[in-house]
């Protein structure tokens, strides 16, 4: 793991992560370590509230408060590194802090995002706020997986459309030349969420936007959890879920 003033970079030796810490804490890019390549960069996080909507990646949007990290010790993810970069910034007149967890486990392909919200006064219509928005590979097969629960069923039924246009699922695959990109949002399944949304990616032919926290309200009574992202190496889409 590194950090400058600049940057936070981390890495195994799978794929390294590295973070803009002048613009958000962003995914400046993320590396698959075998091939060199760069697989995908975040270009953009529109956080909403009320009326109000901001992209803390754009230069002088927040502050970094703090940078912290250490050895990853979770009972999942198991061994590896985290980080956690904490942002201060104005949201619909109000003061939010927004406490990003970043953890890359060792021989992972793949690094985790979790955002925090701690927010001073009351903050409403969040669910829609984007989690991050990722650069597409060129000519890339884009697919989203869906589970929803059966009426004639004991068990979820797995559902892959087209990746195009706005979409609910948990699971955004960009394939392209042998290799590509996945990304899963965690959290229940669309059908079991206690706050339901419309869609949970978006999809253009340059970009995927991840949408959807988890919540529609935050406020000082205690701090709200954003459903995290995890981001990595796609490296084969045939028997990516079985």
């Amino acid at each position: 793991m590194k950090t400058s003033r600049d940057f936070l970079v981390l890495c195994n030796e799978r794929v390294e992560a590295r973070f803009d810490l002048k613009r958000g804490g962003r995914l400046a890019g993320l590396r698959d370590c075998l091939t060199g390549r760069v697989l995908t960069a975040q270009n953009g996080q529109r956080l909403v509230a009320g009326r109000e909507s901001m992209d803390i990646t754009r230069v002088g949007a927040c502050k970094v408060v703090a940078v912290r990290q250490g050895k990853l010790h979770d009972f999942h993810l198991g061994p590896g590194l985290t980080a956690s970069v904490r942002l201060r910034l104005i949201l619909d007149g109000y003061t939010l802090d927004l406490e990003r967890r970043i953890d890359l486990p060792d021989g992972a392909g793949a690094v985790r995002i979790l955002d925090t919200w701690h927010a001073r006064q009351p903050l409403a219509g969040t669910w829609y706020s984007e989690l991050l928005t990722l650069r597409l590979p060129a000519g890339a097969r884009c697919k989203v997986a869906d589970w929803f629960s059966c009426s004639d069923q004991t068990n979820h039924r797995l559902i892959t459309r087209p990746g195009k246009g706005r979409q609910r699922g948990l699971l955004f695959t960009a394939a392209v030349s042998g290799t590509g990109l996945f990304v899963w949002k965690e959290g229940p399944a669309p059908d079991s969420r206690p706050v339901k949304g419309d869609w949970d990616f978006e999809v253009t032919a340059k970009s995927l936007a991840v949408v959807g926290t988890g919540f529609n309200r935050a406020g000082p009574d205690g701090a709200r959890r954003c459903d995290g992202v995890v981001v990595g190496v796609l490296e084969d889409e045939a028997t990516l879920l079985g």
